[in-house]
């Protein structure tokens, strides 16, 4: 039987803003990884870079599996306070394989006057390149966050968490059930935005179909959205 993958980042990680630290993150089990699978780092304080992959959002960061090999961290100079970073193996269907989180403190005033590294200088000249190609996660019909046809290119699906939930409701009126973390999405395809995280083993109301997507409601929370058919089964 093939392991499932594991994958780790430091609880903690400390670093000076305008700084470059390591940021060690680790995958085992990579036997059981599919194929095209990604990497997405959402979390970052504004404008700061990563030595490999590529940006996605001000805040998002996408790599290759096997890109994360002594990665490095560049903060803007004024980065301060902490930042929860999240750190996703995603499957080019949507479904998150494993994750891991890391707080990054960053000392109020600690700013001091770097030159600028040479990873910051290249990053910077790399994603002027990207920009003047066409964008990975167009907005509109594309999606702006994630664009898991492309992933053999453009690399992933960071997932942004809902900013609001309304007042909790009964869930009694569940009809099904996830079979794993799966991210929900504005519309039945792969290119359109993630617009939050729903859990494994969470019961949820069908209320649509459409080819091989299930569109639910969650009855805790009233989100609704599309969700890979195979990731959801019928309660009995």
């Amino acid at each position: 039987m093939v392991p499932r993958p594991v994958l780790s980042s430091p609880a903690t990680l400390e670093a000076t803003a305008g700084g470059d630290i390591t940021f060690p993150i680790a995958l085992d089990g990579t036997d059981g990884v599919p194929a095209r699978s990604i990497i997405a780092i959402r979390g970052l304080p504004q404008g700061s870079k990563l030595s490999s992959g590529r940006p996605y959002d001000e805040t998002e960061w996408n790599l290759k599996p096997e890109e994360i090999g002594d990665l490095h961290l560049v903060l803007p100079r004024n980065a301060s306070g902490e930042a929860k970073l999240m750190i996703q193996l995603v499957a080019t269907d949507g479904a998150i394989i494993a994750d891991a989180a890391t707080v990054l403190k960053m000392p109020a005033n600690s700013a001091a006057n770097f030159p600028a590294s040479n990873i910051e200088t290249k990053l910077a000249e790399a994603q002027l390149s990207d920009e003047r190609a066409p964008a990975v996660g167009e907005k509109g019909a594309e999606g702006n966050l994630a664009n898991l046809d492309a992933a053999t290119a453009a690399y992933g699906d960071p997932v942004p968490l809902p900013t609001r939930r309304p007042a909790p409701t009964s869930n009694d009126d569940a009809n099904s059930i996830t079979l794993t973390s799966v991210n929900l999405r504005e519309r039945p395809t792969r290119s359109a935005p993630a617009i939050g995280v729903v859990a494994k083993d969470a019961k949820l109301r069908v209320i649509g179909r459409k080819n091989r997507w299930v569109q639910v409601s969650d009855p805790t929370t009233s989100e609704e959205g599309w969700i890979y058919a195979r990731h959801v089964a019928t309660l009995r």
